[in-house]
């Protein structure tokens, strides 16, 4: 779903990580746990040309490096807890 969806949208692996690293506080959606693989994971939602981008990133595991889970186009609305109305 993220490979198909990053093809779609015809976003390089460099854009990618430009959106990851736009991402601000009032951009949050929710916090997931998963203990068993990648601990606590922070999902937030990203504008991309008119298209709203589900973003789910953890820290890992202690002694590795922050991973981005998935990247793809949203299948639900999203929820901002944080964003200001304009």
């Amino acid at each position: 779903k993220n490979l198909e969806a990053l093809k779609i949208l015809g976003i390089t692996p460099q854009a990618r990580e430009e959106v990851i690293r736009k991402i601000e506080a009032d951009d949050y959606i929710e916090t997931i746990i998963d203990n068993e693989s990648f601990g606590e994971m922070w999902v937030f939602g990203q504008d991309y040309d008119g298209t709203d981008l589900y973003v789910k990133i953890s820290m890992g595991k202690p002694g590795n490096k922050t991973i981005c889970i998935s990247f793809h186009v949203a299948e639900h609305p999203l929820v901002y807890h944080y964003k200001k109305e304009i």
